[in-house]
């Protein structure tokens, strides 16, 4: 499955990968989809783009194919009105964001009212968003640059301005 949606990449096929994708929900379901298929693909992108076997270009396509069908395809999962809500985004400097996607998909299959922001908010801005919606939790997606010299600043300056009952989840490739 890897190599085929690989193949689509390089052929900027979305189609192709869209079909492919689709497939794995039919036959395994979504939540395989996006921990047993995207995430090893998404690392597999970027040890090639990082190795110079892929183009910025292919990167860059994959990528965004991806969030596409995220987007589209979670919009199938409804939550109640009364479902926990939960803020995703990117800290500031973290340009980033299909961990984000990714997260945001899952969290809406299962079940919570996600308000999903983008990438690279400041402190500020996340925890205002967070007090101003009733966020039960706030996961934040940190990738890249891994040497960000000022990501500890930016998420402890994020814990003293949001509510300390309020947790932050924070994931990505090197969290």
């Amino acid at each position: 499955v890897i190599e085929e949606s690989l193949v689509a990449i390089r052929n900027f096929d979305q189609d192709s990968l869209e079909n492919i994708f689709n497939k794995i929900v039919k036959e395994k379901g979504y939540s395989c989809l996006l921990e047993k298929v995207l995430l090893p693909f998404l690392h597999n992108i970027g040890k090639l783009w990082h190795d110079g076997d892929l183009t910025t270009a292919e990167e860059h396509a994959a990528t965004n194919f991806i969030k596409d069908y995220l987007c589209v395809s979670a919009r199938s999962f409804t939550s109640s009105s009364s479902a926990p809500k939960i803020l995703i985004t990117t800290p500031h400097g973290q340009l980033h964001e299909l961990g984000a996607t990714i997260a945001a998909a899952q969290a809406r299959k299962l079940g919570f009212q996600v308000i999903y922001l983008g990438c690279s908010l400041p402190s500020f801005e996340i925890a205002g968003a967070a007090e101003k919606i009733g966020a039960r939790a706030v996961i934040l997606s940190i990738i890249y640059p891994l040497d960000d010299p000022q990501i500890n600043f930016h998420l402890r300056k994020l814990r003293s301005q949001l509510d300390c009952a309020i947790p932050i989840i924070i994931g990505g490739a090197h969290s």
